[in-house]
């Protein structure tokens, strides 16, 4: 398997991994009867799902500039500038 691939999935799953476990407390909550909680802990749940996800995107868009920065460094390097 390639180690891109791996790595591209485990940062996706990073993406999911907070707001999952806080879907999980908020369940257990209102196993436990309390209403309150579940849904503010669902809220937060969603916000935290929708910053991970900006914030994701804002990181490709970072690390796609910089390999492109690297790959024109490393032509000028071949070029002898």
């Amino acid at each position: 398997m390639n180690t891109k691939f791996i790595v591209e999935i485990m940062s996706h799953i990073r993406v999911l991994e907070v707001p999952s476990l806080l879907i999980l407390i908020s369940v257990l909550y209102k196993l436990l009867g309390n209403q309150n909680l579940f849904i503010g802990i669902m809220v937060y749940a969603l916000v935290r799902l929708f910053i991970n996800i900006r914030f994701k995107i804002q990181q490709e868009k970072f690390q796609k500039a910089m390999l492109e920065y690297l790959d024109t460094i490393e032509e000028n390097e071949e070029d002898g500038v």
